[in-house]
């Protein structure tokens, strides 16, 4: 009996070769670039376009709405550095960057588009890490995280229109305040 052999469905992308030698001509033994398998469970958003659910504008209107949120300051908690000099025993005064000043710009445009609860929909699920489940509560009611699911959504459907990813939204906002 014959078995069927499985389809590799793991999404790959293509990317930089680390072994690449630029003095060798590049060839099959010495790619410049090589295919690399993803983490479909890294993020959300990651999950939901390897799953082809948000399209590629949606999926990067999630990583800016990400990379806002880290910039910030809001990627969770950082250890002590031991290496800078302690004054007083106090924290050393950090300036603000303006790659910080751009990304609060950006969350304040995120919050006046998407209004609060879509705002804090999009931050906890692009931003923090957190999966629909998380957000439905302790005994995880598929109904309530699918609408969770729903309204992220239609939230970087939003985005993208509105940082100019795409020309009309594809989803309709129900209960958009």
């Amino acid at each position: 009996m014959a078995y069927k052999r499985r389809k590799n469905r793991k999404p790959t992308v293509m990317v930089d070769n680390p072994y690449f030698n630029p003095a060798a001509p590049a060839d099959r033994t010495n790619p410049p670039k090589i295919r690399a398998r993803v983490n479909r469970r890294e993020s959300y958003p990651v999950y939901l376009f390897h799953r082809r659910t948000i399209d590629e504008a949606e999926f990067i209107a999630a990583k800016r709405a990400c990379a806002a949120y880290e910039a910030i300051g809001g990627a969770g908690a950082r250890a002590i550095d031991y290496s800078r000099q302690p004054v007083d025993g106090g924290q050393i005064a950090q300036t603000v960057t303006e790659a910080q000043l751009y990304a609060s710009q950006t969350l304040h445009q995120m919050l006046a588009v998407l209004g609060s609860e879509g705002y804090h929909l999009t931050i906890n699920l692009a931003g923090a890490g957190l999966w629909p489940r998380d957000l439905a509560g302790a005994d995880a009611q598929r109904k309530r995280a699918n609408y969770i699911a729903e309204r992220f959504k239609e939230c970087l459907d939003v985005l993208a229109v509105h940082w100019g990813l795409k020309r009309r939204p594809t989803r309709s906002m129900k209960n958009s305040a």
